[in-house]
């Protein structure tokens, strides 16, 4: 899968995204969110589908 430039929106910390995969979080044993997991060269980020809900790990 090829790098490319993302839309460097408000809160994003990887500039260049280099991998970017479905994934689920599980927030509470019975609660999981939807979103897509991106790796980039500033660390990894985890994006809730349609919402501002992330986790970043530089």
């Amino acid at each position: 899968m090829p790098a490319f430039e993302s839309t460097r929106g408000y809160g994003f910390m990887n500039g260049e995204v280099e991998l970017e995969v479905p994934a689920t979080a599980s927030v509470l044993p019975l609660f999981s969110r939807f979103g897509t997991l991106m790796l980039g060269e500033a660390g990894i980020e985890f994006r809730l589908r349609g919402g501002r809900w992330f986790v970043q790990v530089p």
